[in-house]
């Protein structure tokens, strides 16, 4: 099983009026679980699963949905074979997240390389593959 770590920078613009902010506080797929957060805190996020990889993102309001992207400028780890971190995408969304009762719903699109054009780390990002069917759109609850 891989294990990774996400470190997520959250910078929110909002488009119109009456947009909220993604609430503070931890969101996981099992909240006994300590191994898998994503902490979110005034327009900051952190996302730790286990202890693998590092990813820094932006994240734009885009309607009713947050959309994350790359923007972490030093290399992810080499040992991470499947990772291109030099030409991972700083303007094509990895993932969204949208606000719903009791937590959020985050939609894993991979991260995008910009020079094969396709996405990388698409079928295997922990959470995915922690999630029931390994189904790509993932339902992380509110825990603190």
């Amino acid at each position: 099983m891989k294990k990774i770590i996400f470190s997520i920078l959250i910078m929110v613009s909002f488009t119109g009026k009456s947009q909220e902010k993604l609430s503070n506080g931890e969101y996981k797929l099992n909240c006994n679980n300590p191994y898998q957060i994503l902490d979110i805190s005034n327009d900051k996020a952190y996302i730790s699963v286990y202890n693998n990889i590092f990813v820094n993102a932006i994240v734009k309001k885009n309607k009713m949905i947050y959309e994350l992207f790359y923007s972490y400028n030093e290399p992810i780890p080499k040992w991470e074979k499947e990772i291109d971190s030099l030409n991972i995408s700083k303007t094509v969304s990895f993932a969204t997240i949208k606000k719903t009762k009791g937590g959020i719903i985050m939609q894993w699109k991979g991260l995008y390389n910009t020079q094969t054009g396709k996405r990388d780390f698409f079928n295997n990002a922990i959470f995915v593959e922690d999630n029931d069917n390994h189904k790509k759109t993932i339902f992380l609850k509110k825990c603190k």
